[in-house]
């Protein structure tokens, strides 16, 4: 819903688009079904490793780290589901509104970019909690 709220004030009063709330809901959902499958598609590589450090993006690239570590826990919220996510999302917003991609693109990555910014300040705070030192690298 927040996701949605961005997206709809960034097209319609930044860019003076000319959708409504619903429709630009309607958007905001069907693209984070893509990401949400995504998820689904983590779970038998999470039950075949017994770990939850599996990723689809370039988090994988980084072997024996975890998520006491900024940079991994970024590239682990920005895998390929987060990026078609984007993508379609983009190409949604610039339809809905009367935009182009580029403009679509960027609504897309704003109100997405904050979804991710929000779980890498949850995951800080919390291991901040716990007692566990976090790293940038």
């Amino acid at each position: 819903l927040v996701a949605a709220l961005i997206a709809w004030f960034l097209g319609k009063v930044v860019f003076a688009g000319n959708a409504g709330f619903k429709a630009t809901w309607g958007v905001a959902i069907l693209a984070s079904l893509i990401s949400a499958v995504g998820g689904l598609l983590r779970i038998p590589l999470v039950m075949a490793k017994d770990s939850i450090l599996v990723s689809y993006g370039l988090a994988a690239l980084m072997p024996g780290k975890d998520f006491t570590s900024i940079l991994y826990s970024l590239l682990y919220y920005c895998d390929i589901f987060m990026i078609w996510a984007v993508i379609a999302g983009g190409i949604g917003y610039a339809v809905i509104f009367g935009l182009t991609r580029g403009k679509g693109y960027l609504i897309a990555a704003v109100s997405d970019g904050r979804l991710i910014l929000v779980l890498l300040g949850l995951t800080i705070v919390g291991l901040s909690f716990a007692g566990v030192e976090i790293s940038f690298l």
